[in-house]
């Protein structure tokens, strides 16, 4: 079985730092064509650009499980699910919550730890003292 970990594409319509993350989904399909993992497990910042068709077309390719980050389109993410699972399998995956895949025993924690507890662009924060 091969998993594929990936952290922080940053998918956006700009150039930063010298960096065009127009680019990276391009970028992450080459990848995934060339390695083609039974999974990929994300710990978020996928960026805001994501979009139905294209993530779909990565879903037909491999198995997505996903926490979430800051820089994310939150409500694209909670809406998607994996295509090739023999069961409903969202791709953001619920905190703490243990998914089984290939007899491996997978969980993830999201979390943004602010000063305040609030929601920006969408994506809920925890203060320090609210972290267990």
């Amino acid at each position: 079985m091969k998993i594929a970990i990936i952290s922080d594409l940053h998918y956006e319509k700009r150039v930063f730092r010298g960096i065009d993350e127009s680019k990276t989904w391009s970028w992450l399909m080459e990848v995934i064509d060339y390695h083609r993992p039974d999974l990929l497990l994300s710990c978020g910042d996928w960026g805001s650009m994501i979009n139905p068709e294209e993530f779909y077309k990565l879903l037909r390719k491999t198995i997505v499980l996903s926490i979430y980050g800051n820089h994310e389109n939150l409500e694209l993410l909670r809406a998607l699910y994996n295509v090739n699972s023999s069961k409903y399998l969202p791709v953001l995956m619920k905190n703490s919550k243990i998914y089984e895949f290939g007899g491996l025993r997978i969980s993830g924690i999201s979390g943004i730890i602010a000063k305040k507890k609030k929601v920006k662009k969408g994506v809920p924060r925890r203060t320090p003292e609210g972290v267990p």
